[in-house]
């Protein structure tokens, strides 16, 4: 490294295999036969928070992308052929992510709950009809989800759910009473992921919780749009008043709602730390280097020190995508810890005109807070990694009210 600079090659690459080159030209093939040659560049994107800008106006490209995309499975490519996915590994998903940088693809924000989520967890915990009807919908981006978790009085503790869907009498139907907050997609998803109690006297609040789908375009759904300091308008709060549900639409059995939840959890985790896992570290280095600031040593050393985190990142989650267990949460930590000290660094090493909302730093720097909660907080998830993988002893929990 000279003053000033930092020398190629600075961005880390696994060698590839044989096998694993095959995999690229392969996939370099359908692509091209789907989209054309590839562009003569890369576009130097910064980091892929799903932040301003994307969602409800990019809905119409994204799903045309999506359709495409979903003939052969490639829209998904780690689901089972069985499910319309290519039933691609984790690496070989990888460098399709990484091949795809080569093309024109529009955001996919609207669509990833339930891609990365939703579908996951149909196919896992729902029934034959149920995959058979949402998930080539999930595919093709014909559908959009949200995902109605979080309620205002519950905090991080999602157990604590108090919107309630009870059945109707007479019928197999549901009708829900309740409030949700911090729903991503909730302004413009047709469909929503909704934990919800339905038996209030069972004994723990891990019990009596039931998933279901729900219609969101229907008397008895309100929905709100949460402006975040960000600037960013894909939160809303969703209020349920007599809204219906049929039984049809129960994903697992009545009361196992949790089971439900804590796969979908998995899946989002996963996915809460692998924001830079196919961009890895070039795009920062390039962004801090044009701010002049890498002659100043403390700004280097930063700059390598942020490097090493996101490359960790990238390739852990690489190596590990779709694993379950705690191999989710460790990502989930890695890369929200890497993409703070990145922004950070950034955002000074333009000096005062960093806060600046025209600075392209700003944005990440106004989103980046949200990492250390999106899928559980990182404290919760420290606490399970320490008390469920290592097992530590558990926190000190507070006696039972009388």
């Amino acid at each position: 490294m000279s003053e000033g600079r930092i020398e190629e090659p600075f961005y880390l690459r696994v060698p590839e295999s044989a096998a694993e080159r095959a995999t690229r030209q392969a996939l370099r093939g359908a692509l091209v036969r789907r989209f054309g040659p590839p562009r003569a560049e890369r576009p130097s994107t910064l980091f892929s928070l799903g932040g301003v800008g994307d969602g409800s106006a990019t809905v119409e490209e994204g799903r045309s992308f999506l359709s495409q995309m979903a003939v052969d499975g490639l829209s998904t490519p780690t689901w089972p052929r069985d499910h319309g996915g290519a039933g691609l590994s984790p690496q070989a998903a990888a460098v399709l992510a990484d091949e795809l940088t080569n093309f024109d693809v529009p955001s996919l924000y609207a669509f990833r709950v339930g891609l990365s989520q939703v579908g996951q967890t149909i196919i896992a915990c729902g029934n034959d009809e149920q995959r058979e009807r949402w998930l080539p919908r999930i595919r093709s981006g014909e559908d959009i989800w949200c995902q109605l978790f979080s309620e205002p009085e519950a905090g991080s503790d999602l157990a604590n759910v108090r919107t309630t869907a009870t059945r109707v009498d007479g019928s197999s139907d549901w009708v829900v009473h309740g409030h949700k907050v911090w729903t991503s997609r909730g302004g413009y998803a047709n469909l929503g992921f909704l934990l919800a109690r339905t038996s209030p006297l069972a004994k723990g609040k891990h019990a009596g919780l039931t998933m279901f789908a729900i219609e969101m375009r229907q008397p008895g759904v309100t929905v709100r749009t949460v402006r975040q300091m960000n600037g960013d308008e894909q939160f809303s709060e969703v209020l349920f008043d007599g809204a219906r549900i049929a039984d049809e639409d129960r994903i697992g059995e009545v009361g196992e709602g949790w089971s439900v939840a804590v796969e979908t959890l998995t899946h989002e985790r996963a996915g809460a730390g692998s924001s830079l896992a196919d961009n890895g570290s070039r795009p920062f280095v390039e962004a801090v280097r044009d701010t002049g600031a890498l002659a100043d040593p403390v700004v280097r050393r930063r700059t390598v020190d942020a490097v090493v985190a996101l490359e960790l990142s990238r390739l852990t989650t690489i190596r590990l995508r779709q694993a379950k267990g705690a191999v989710p949460m460790i990502t989930k930590l890695l890369g929200g810890r890497a993409v703070r000290a990145a922004v950070d660094l950034l955002v000074d090493a333009h000096g005062p005109q960093g806060m600046l909302a025209t600075n392209e730093g700003c944005g990440p720097f106004l989103t980046t807070p949200s990492l250390s909660i999106r899928g559980g907080t990182d404290e919760i998830v420290r606490n399970v990694l320490a008390e469920r993988v290592l097992g530590l002893p558990r926190d000190p929990r507070p006696a039972p009210s009388a």
